[in-house]
């Protein structure tokens, strides 16, 4: 109801879309900017699940891309594509699209395997937008967008093949990261991939341990 009377008051709007209730193994509120900050491509799901969509937008982008390859990742191709028509949205800012978050859901497994393979497809279909993406975003860098995207998708990707107990996948893939783009996420990956699981552990202790301990203008 709520979308729909966005929609009704703003018919230039090809589509409306809510904020995001989370529940299950996580109970946050995913909001929106509002004012939405321009397309970057750090930031492509501000659109998607929740949002009601006019039919003249899935005609104009000719429905999901039946490419297996694009397993998982078939809604950024989708809403990439609306953006390079010139469609745009409006934001309903209320938490109405409920999210289960789930440790077994699908952007959790697959499609966290997958990740750098289809950052790396959307990269290549969509060159020419990504290259585009120059206007401000108060989030990010202005001139490392792109090789973060990219990067991100094999540190994701190394992630759960370290997870799966994929030593030298995962290893490859943040070296492959690093090479894209060194950054301390890149590195710490890397880390991670390499180091066994017990000295990742205690790095990870003796970290949150520095993090509690009293500053010394905190001593008294």
């Amino acid at each position: 109801e709520e979308t729909h009377r966005a929609l009704r008051e703003a018919p230039e709007a090809d589509w409306a879309f809510p904020d995001w209730q989370c529940f299950g193994a996580s109970p946050d509120l995913w909001a929106f900017p509002d004012p939405l900050p321009p397309p970057c491509p750090q930031h492509l799901v501000y659109v998607g699940s929740g949002a009601l969509v006019r039919r003249r937008v899935w005609e104009a982008v000719g429905g999901y891309t039946e490419d297996r390859r694009m397993s998982g990742a078939e809604d950024w191709d989708f809403w990439l594509t609306a953006f390079e028509l010139g469609l745009c949205g409006v934001h309903v800012a209320r938490g109405l699209y409920l999210h289960r978050r789930s440790a077994e859901a699908m952007s959790a497994t697959t499609s966290l395997s997958n990740d750098a393979a289809n950052r790396e497809l959307l990269y290549r279909r969509h060159k020419s937008t990504f290259d585009s993406f120059d206007g401000a975003c108060p989030r990010c860098p202005p001139r490392r967008r792109v090789l973060d995207f990219r990067a991100m998708g094999y540190v994701n990707s190394s992630t759960a093949a370290r997870a799966q107990g994929q030593r030298l996948r995962s290893i490859g893939l943040a070296a492959r990261a690093m090479a894209i783009l060194p950054s301390r996420r890149t590195f710490g990956q890397l880390a991670r991939a390499v180091l066994p699981r017990a000295v990742v552990r205690a790095a990870g202790s003796a970290r949150r341990s520095l993090r509690r301990s009293p500053r010394p203008s905190q001593v008294s």
